[in-house]
């Protein structure tokens, strides 16, 4: 694997940590804490992601008591 390979690789689990809400945090370091102490998962696995897409904005928040009333 080429160095420019290798660092696009590296931006684009960054960019995916930063895009699951977690900025500061290392891939590593999400992988590790969120898959494998969490759930059992271990680096290597298969996993399913799901990404929705927004069109009209923002999903509606919901109250914790499951109303719309916010």
């Amino acid at each position: 694997m080429s160095t420019a390979t290798t660092s696009a690789s590296v931006a684009g689990r960054n960019r995916q940590v930063r895009f699951s809400g977690f900025p500061g945090m290392s891939p590593s370091e999400f992988i590790r804490r969120f898959f494998v102490d969490a759930q059992g998962i271990q680096p290597g696995e298969l996993l399913t992601r799901i990404e929705r897409t927004y069109v009209n904005g923002a999903p509606e928040q919901l109250a914790l008591n499951g109303s719309t009333d916010t």
